[in-house]
């Protein structure tokens, strides 16, 4: 990328939609980064894609002619290069990564301060739905939780307080990776994919067969806890979150283990509650619509391989799978919540009066 500079002239880049890191030089120098480069075969840290803003080196105006006299200086003509690298994670997870999604803009400084701070805006709005749902997780998880303190001898309740804090600790996290840089892309997918996802549906299908009472098949329970732990290890080495220590086929195989792992969870889930809709009826058919949700939301990246995003933009937000699944899913639980707080307050009046 060619710049000519005018004496004086104080210029700025700023850089938006970058997968996943890089850098710019200017004149084969240095200027800055968006992400760390450290070298040595160790791995590089990126983020996920932020604006950026880049001061150019600045010329001065006057530049001496003679000895004694000097002059306007001439324009100088710079060259600014990028050096562009993405790993292996994101690929997995959007059907459109990889380069610049939107060509660099050069102009005066203020300018250019003017359209990052425009661009951050954007940012912020653009997943302003992940921070609403983390604030109505949090709300959901209080209101959970404070029903055993009407009810001690039914632990559901700190079950389904369980799942929603993980919920809302998803969209928290979410929300961090992208309007900062405290979460890196790497640690993001470990976190999402090894921990967050394999324990909500296994927590989820705890919630609902302690919500319907359910006994039988009793082996039911220690093959939610098995499976969940089988689906984090093997998430964990099929998903190229190791980079290079896991070899590609060999990565191949944990992943279609960790397909096989999924649909045996989704698998009792569905028996949990297909035995909830024969045995409580109408509370079991408001649960359903979630968990179909639910299994859309445990084979995102397949779905997204198959150019199936799950993406759709509402209000100047982007809205994901999982995001849907818990709307829904939060809806089924302030109505199934607001049922059981008003039978549990009816059994303490009735028990006080």
């Amino acid at each position: 990328m060619s710049v000519k500079a005018e004496p004086g002239e104080k210029l700025a880049v700023v850089t938006n939609g970058v997968d996943d890191g890089y850098q710019i030089f200017a004149q084969g120098k240095l200027l800055g980064s968006q992400g760390t480069f450290p070298g040595n075969g160790n791995w590089r840290v990126v983020y996920f894609p932020q604006p950026a803003m880049f001061v150019l080196p600045q010329y001065p105006s006057l530049a001496p002619s003679s000895p004694g006299s000097i002059e306007r200086a001439a324009s100088v003509s710079e060259v600014l290069a990028f050096r562009v690298w993405m790993g292996p994670v994101r690929l997995s997870y959007h059907p459109f990564t990889g380069g610049f999604h939107y060509a660099p803009l050069l102009g005066e400084s203020g300018s250019i301060a003017a359209e990052n701070h425009t661009a951050w805006l954007e940012l912020v709005r653009h997943y302003a739905f992940s921070g609403f749902l983390s604030g109505m997780f949090l709300l959901l998880t209080i209101v959970a939780a404070s029903l055993i303190l009407f009810d001690r001898s039914d632990r559901v309740y700190l079950w389904v307080a369980g799942a929603l804090m993980l919920a809302m600790f998803r969209e928290f996290i979410f929300s961090l990776a992208n309007w900062t840089r405290l979460v890196s892309v790497r640690e993001f997918f470990v976190v999402l994919e090894v921990f967050v996802a394999p324990l909500a549906i296994g927590i989820w299908a705890t919630v609902w067969w302690k919500w319907f009472q359910l006994r039988r098949p009793a082996w039911v329970p220690k093959a939610i806890a098995a499976l969940t732990v089988l689906d984090m290890a093997f998430e964990l080495l099929g998903e190229n979150l190791l980079y290079d220590m896991i070899p590609h086929s060999l990565g191949v195989i944990f992943h279609a283990a960790s397909v096989v792992v999924r649909l045996g969870l989704l698998g009792l889930l569905a028996i949990i509650v297909g035995k909830g809709i024969r045995e409580q009826g109408k509370e079991g058919w408001l649960v359903f619509p979630a968990v179909v949700l639910m299994a859309f939301e445990q084979f995102q990246s397949e779905l997204i391989s198959l150019n199936m995003h799950g993406t759709f933009y509402a209000f100047g937000s982007v809205f994901f799978y999982n995001e849907a699944a818990d709307l829904v899913l939060a809806a089924v639980i302030a109505l199934l919540l607001r049922s059981e707080e008003r039978r549990v307050v009816k059994e303490c009046r009735s028990r006080w009066s």
